[in-house]
């Protein structure tokens, strides 16, 4: 039998007895900050892990009902390596095909049905029903007697109040509060507090609305005409974008005579040149780059371009670009990432793709940038599919959530390859920061993405 200590001496920490396996788990004491002598019985130990002796001899669990204060204890737990259990009381109904995080708690009659998500340090209530596929976000509290319906997706650290329903396929963003009896029926944006039937926003936190940075990506749809580029950033600008974004390489550096072009490539471009003859034509020179840029900056956008070789990363640094987007083709490319990382310049910061990449793939890039020096907040992370069009049904908008809980420090975007902008619509409520939307004035200028470039009256629709 392992010695359990209980994190929060409050009220949600009777259910939290009441269901624990007593053959498994002896509850030795409780830490609580507050209260002194026993609780429900029980002696409450410490007010602080540090003062824990052989703390390691112990399993604990954070039975604190409110959000932030049981992540702050659930992370304290974890920097010191000490192990978190489940607490599942024997009449709960938990599928075999959900997966979930650790520090889950399901009361009495709960039920969770199949391929449901639960995130960390997760509370799901007495009675409360968490239908196949949805999606509980880390820090979440579902109260007693609420129906999350199939699809669903919660944020992290929301909490839905008791009785509540969340109709099918809703979205949910971070730190939303749902009251008491509410029904949803409207994706709810993060920060909401939504209340009545049907569920209406009666309060928006400032700290959470903040404004997404909208980039609309250029890349090298401007077929190397300078004066092409100068008309989509002023289009670009009537949008009303945060930025624009463009592609500078040499190509001579990057592509070997030899290689064959993609089949998207194909498509749009003359079968008689070569990929190398076919990305020549769409490189801008630098100097005209640094006109454009100016231009840019004198209408009131930000404007930054992504490099491809390490003489266009100087070229850029030359004149001190603060954002700089590392491609999905790039997030292997560790020299290259350090020395963008190693860049002296003031309040740089990291966009980073990651099509085609895994999560250990990410982990060492972000490893790389952090140990040259980047801070973690000056980081963005895209969820990004590489294909051009991204078919709707691969688009994979879960993957926001699922990026935000395993990279919980870092801010989420989405580069966004699908064809309009429905995409980038439904990606807000997931609460991401930053959205990159390839941009074009029409799609017969484009030579090589252009099925997955959105039109100007599209970009306007969007905004």
């Amino acid at each position: 039998m392992e010695k359990l200590i209980l994190i929060g001496a409050g009220g949600y920490a009777k259910s939290v007895l009441d269901s624990i396996d007593s053959k498994k788990y002896e509850v030795v004491g409780f830490i609580d900050n507050i209260k002194e002598g026993h609780h429900l019985g029980i002696p409450i130990i410490s007010s602080s892990l540090d003062d824990i002796e052989n703390s390691e001899d112990y399993v604990y669990f954070v039975s604190i009902g409110d959000n932030k204060k049981r992540k702050f204890w659930y992370e304290e737990v974890q920097k010191r390596n000490l192990k978190i259990i489940d607490v599942i009381d024997k009449s709960a109904m938990l599928s075999k095909n959900i997966t979930h995080g650790a520090g889950l708690f399901v009361g009495k009659l709960a039920v969770v049905n199949s391929e449901a998500h639960i995130g960390e340090n997760v509370i799901i209530n007495t009675k409360a029903l968490v239908e196949h596929g949805a999606h509980i976000g880390n820090h979440s509290n579902v109260s007693t007697n609420t129906t999350v319906n199939g699809d669903v997706q919660v944020g992290n650290e929301c909490f839905i109040g008791s009785s509540s329903v969340i109709n099918g396929q809703i979205v949910i963003g971070d730190s939303c509060t749902v009251g008491s009896g509410t029904v949803v029926i409207h994706n709810i944006n993060y920060g909401s507090t939504v209340v009545g039937v049907p569920g209406k926003v009666i309060k928006e936190d400032e700290k959470m609305r903040e404004k997404i940075f909208i980039v609309a990506e250029i890349g090298c749809n401007h077929n190397g005409d300078p004066e092409l580029a100068k008309k989509m950033v002023e289009i670009a600008k009537e949008c009303g974008v945060d930025a624009v974004k463009f592609q500078t390489f040499k190509a001579d550096l990057l592509i070997s005579k030899y290689a064959p072009k993609a089949e998207y490539q194909k498509k749009v471009t003359s079968s008689d040149e070569s990929q190398l003859e076919m990305t020549k034509k769409l490189e801008l020179p630098f100097d005209k780059f640094i006109e454009l840029e100016k231009y840019a900056r004198g209408l009131g956008l930000e404007v930054f371009s992504t490099p491809f070789d390490f003489e266009s990363i100087d070229f850029l640094a030359g004149y001190q670009q603060k954002i700089w987007k590392i491609p999905s083709g790039e997030i292997t490319n560790l020299p290259y990432i350090e020395k963008i990382a190693k860049l002296p310049i003031i309040n740089k910061q990291i966009v980073l793709s990651t099509g085609m990449s895994t999560i250990a793939e990410i982990e060492e890039a972000l490893n790389i940038l952090t140990k040259n020096g980047m801070k973690e907040e000056d980081i963005t992370i895209l969820h990004c599919n590489t294909e051009y069009p991204t078919p709707y049904e691969d688009v994979n908008l879960l993957s926001i959530p699922y990026l935000k809980e395993k990279f919980p420090k870092y801010k989420i975007g989405f580069s966004d390859h699908s064809q309009g902008y429905f995409d980038g619509v439904a990606a807000v409520p997931y609460g991401i920061t930053f959205i990159e939307k390839h941009f074009t004035l029409d799609k017969k200028f484009g030579r090589t993405r252009s099925q997955s470039f959105c039109s100007s009256r599209r970009i306007k629709t969007f905004m």
